[in-house]
């Protein structure tokens, strides 16, 4: 039995506290009526950490490299328990994000693919839960194509670099999670860039209101702690954003 199989919709599996499970057989379609002995199970609590693209030749260097092509491959540093790493390709006017299950990827993918003698800001972040949510993002790197030659982070040189703009997925993040209810830092990036603020309410497991703010955005981008309005008891929590017409989920503990 998959544990994540049940663990989608309310309640959810609490992380952090001892459970019991029992087990009992069905035959024909009808259960016995008893349970047999109990175990003990605790799902462990992940703390959200940060990771970025090799610094050490751990197999390679791949913070700063340069002389890229689209064969070669980006490495990050591994976490232990990370199930998925998320790229992050950028310069003025281009944004692509490539999704892998192992701490490396190519860089020769078919839609909106990089270009030839240009450089681009990277930034990995990692998710623990098979990409249901994500840790932040951890510090940018340059990584160069060919031989450009760049001024600051991610700017090319050559005026003819096409630059291509791509809606990507906008994602919630909140960390720390479980958190012990005093603050939390909320981020969320992709959304459209027209919306200057956005909404916040936070609900209980019952869907009752227990806290609501607004916020200021600016670029499609939200970065900032935030605080409740009241004391929260432990539990489960549903932080909801809105911006503009789309509308964010994520789950927050309390402990």
């Amino acid at each position: 039995f998959k544990l994540s199989s049940m663990n989608v919709t309310e309640p959810l599996i609490p992380v952090g506290i001892l459970l019991n499970v029992r087990v009992r057989t069905r035959l024909n379609g009808v259960y016995s009526g008893e349970f047999g002995p109990a175990c003990r199970m605790l799902l462990p609590v992940l703390t959200c950490q940060t990771t970025q693209l090799t610094t050490t030749a751990n197999p390679v260097i791949s913070c700063g490299a340069t002389g890229l092509s689209v064969s070669s491959t980006l490495w990050a540093a591994g976490l232990t328990g990370a199930t998925n790493y998320q790229f992050e390709f950028s310069r003025p006017g281009y944004l692509r994000r490539i999704g892998s299950t192992s701490r490396s990827t190519v860089l020769g993918f078919a839609t909106l693919p990089l270009q030839n003698n240009t450089c681009y800001s990277v930034r990995v972040r990692v998710s623990f839960d098979g990409a249901s949510t994500y840790c932040p993002f951890g510090p940018s790197c340059t990584i160069t194509l060919g031989t450009a030659n760049c001024i600051g982070v991610g700017m090319a040189l050559d005026p003819d670099a096409p630059e291509i703009s791509i809606a990507t997925e906008a994602r919630l993040s909140i960390w720390p999670n479980p958190s012990d209810g005093s603050e939390v830092n909320l981020s969320l990036t992709g959304f459209d860039r027209s919306v200057t603020t956005v909404a916040v309410d936070v609900t209980d497991v019952y869907g009752k209101t227990v806290s609501t703010s607004m916020l200021p955005a600016q670029d499609g981008y939200l970065n900032t702690a935030f605080s409740f309005e009241q004391d929260l008891a432990p539990g489960l929590y549903l932080v909801n954003v809105q911006a503009g017409d789309a509308r964010y989920t994520e789950r927050m503990v309390i402990q």
